[in-house]
């Protein structure tokens, strides 16, 4: 017998059905709001073919790369500010700019690689990557 994984009740309604109400008020609603974040943040895709300087509005999407070429990460940028950068090409993407302490920047190799980084004001870190 299989024990039971311990969920809270579902405290929302069902709104139709097929559809649960992810508000705020359900128990486990901060958990799905964690991991959805990731992706309500990114609105657009924005396709990069050569080498790039980010700017504020990449910030609103997935920087969609194919080809290889280096992506610049801003020297100075607001903390908290957040890029995330997708290789969809066979090439090497290069993330320059010093990440999590490496003034050499990080590198996407493989194709479906990806990383997301987060300013810290004058250095980024990386929050996510596969």
């Amino acid at each position: 017998m299989l024990n039971p994984i311990d969920i809270p009740p579902l405290q929302t309604p069902i709104a139709a059905p097929g559809f649960v109400d992810f508000s705020r008020n359900a128990p486990w609603s901060s958990w799905f709001q964690q991991i959805g974040r990731a992706l309500s943040e990114f609105t657009t895709i924005i396709p990069i073919t050569a080498a790039h300087l980010v700017v504020a509005n990449d910030a609103q999407g997935i920087l969609l790369c194919t080809g290889t070429f280096t992506v610049t990460l801003p020297a100075r940028n607001a903390a908290g500010d957040s890029y995330f950068v997708f290789n969809n090409g066979a090439g090497v993407i290069t993330l320059a700019g010093t990440i999590n302490g490496n003034a050499a920047g990080y590198q996407l190799i493989n194709r479906y690689q990806y990383v997301r980084v987060v300013s810290l004001g004058t250095s980024w870190i990386v929050v996510a990557n596969n």
